[in-house]
């Protein structure tokens, strides 16, 4: 029994040796390598990423990095209305500037000569405590609309310098988007009917070139206010618009070689579309801004064309309700552009009465009167009526008036004239003067 139990005792411990070295003779598990570090060199470069805070999405499409102002405003940009005054960084304002209205135009179309142009006419200004002009916020011809929209990039990159320019003088600009309307429908090859069509493509760039530049430079403290083109309401309602029709003359420079009854202006048509422009500027124009038309002054018959399609001169009344009807809400100045006096209602004899009546309208509904282009600089026989003109806008208190013009366009004069120095010194010292004293009423009342 005690042998059985030995032999038992001895084959447990060699299945317990041969369970050993089995085990001792399995392979072990590999311990893993440290993982090996990647050195930067062998990271790339994250792309950096443009701030694109605030931008439009046609900005971002069009690559443009963000426009930051080089200056900063006090108070509140530009110019604004304020319980039927007008304001200036939280004061009442008053005063008298310019029209340079080739000025940025020629900062992309010819920037090796337009920046000098700036840097002198903004010199010149300074030096006459002029504080603002008015400016094409564009180009003119159809031919420069399309050489613009060929390279929008490019473009944007010249017109940042030219706002630029202008805050690092000090100097305000008054922005008339689409200056030469007409320019913008014949660029795309439609009549001028076209700005009444919401779906053509002239109000299609009307909407998205407007939402660009305001949204992008509705923080510079240069953008003193927004104004829609020039002079539209004197091809309104024309008797003889027929003369207007056939072929056109300016051809090479990219308009339209005819012109027929699709181009007819009418001011129940084209008015409303200028208002809704205002009210998109509205929308994007977190300072509001003042807005202006950029209309002239009603023709003596403008009324009586609207309504009866006559030359038949108009009652102060009944200028009145059409002055009122082209310049409409949420405009809040009534802009006029005046060279000489013409035989109209009673009263409006002489400069000051005439201003007297546009500014009653302007201001028993809340606006005020701009008198966008008045004669400064032209050989006779508007030359003569600068000073006369000036002193009206001084006596009926006019806010706001810009002199023609400096810069490179017909009659400038610091371009066009023989005696350039004498006549500029005359008429700008005269309008700093004229300034003083509107600073003076204002200040007074």
């Amino acid at each position: 029994m005690k042998r059985i139990i030995s032999i038992l005792t001895v084959l447990v411990m060699l299945f317990a040796l041969v369970s050993c070295g089995a085990e001792s003779s399995g392979q072990a598990t590999p311990t893993p390598e440290p993982t090996q570090q990647a050195t930067p060199t062998d990271t790339p470069s994250p792309t950096p990423v443009k701030d694109t805070t605030g931008m439009t999405q046609l900005e971002i499409d069009l690559g443009l990095d963000k426009y930051v102002p080089t200056t900063s405003f006090k108070l509140r940009p530009g110019l604004y209305m304020e319980n039927g005054t007008l304001m200036h960084e939280g004061e009442p304002y008053a005063s008298i500037g310019v029209n340079y209205v080739s000025g940025l135009q020629s900062c992309f179309l010819d920037p090796l000569n337009g920046f000098d142009d700036c840097d002198r006419v903004y010199s010149i200004l300074n030096e006459y405590g002029i504080d603002y002009c008015r400016v094409f916020f564009g180009v003119f011809w159809p031919n420069d609309y399309k050489l613009m929209l060929s390279d929008m990039k490019t473009f944007y990159a010249f017109w940042d310098k030219a706002v630029q320019k202008a805050e690092e003088y000090g100097i305000g600009l008054i922005c008339s988007v689409f200056f030469n309307f007409e320019a913008v429908s014949d660029c795309f090859d439609e009549p001028r009917s076209a700005w009444y069509d919401p779906e053509s493509q002239t109000r299609k760039f009307m909407t998205d070139y407007t939402t660009t530049v305001v949204n992008r430079y509705k923080d510079s403290p240069a953008i003193w206010g927004w104004e829609f083109s020039n002079e539209v309401s004197l091809s309104a309602d024309l008797p003889n618009r027929a003369d207007f029709h056939g072929e056109t003359t300016t051809q090479h420079l990219g308009t339209r070689p005819y012109r027929d009854e699709n181009d007819d202006i009418f001011t129940d048509k084209m008015f409303p579309v200028m208002a809704q422009w205002a009210e998109l500027v509205r929308e994007l124009d977190p300072y509001d801004r003042i807005l202006s038309t950029g209309n002239s002054e009603p023709r003596p018959s403008q009324w009586h064309q609207y309504k009866y399609n006559t030359w038949q001169r108009d009652t102060e009344s009944q200028m009145s309700e059409i002055f009122l009807l082209q310049n409409p809400d949420p405009y809040d100045t009534m802009s006029i552009h005046t060279y000489e006096l013409l035989e109209r209602f009673e009263g409006s004899e002489t400069f000051e009465g005439l201003f007297t009546a546009y500014n009653k309208v302007a201001r028993e509904n809340g606006k005020a009167l701009f008198i966008g282009e008045f004669s400064g600089y032209e050989k006779e026989p508007h030359r003569q009526n600068a000073e006369v003109i000036i002193d009206a806008i001084v006596a009926t208190q006019t806010p706001l008036s810009c002199v023609w013009v400096m810069g490179g366009v017909g009659l400038a004069a610091d371009t066009s004239l023989d005696d350039v120095p004498e006549l500029r010194a005359q008429i700008l010292g005269y309008i700093q003067q004229a300034n003083e004293k509107l600073a003076e009423s204002i200040k007074n009342n």
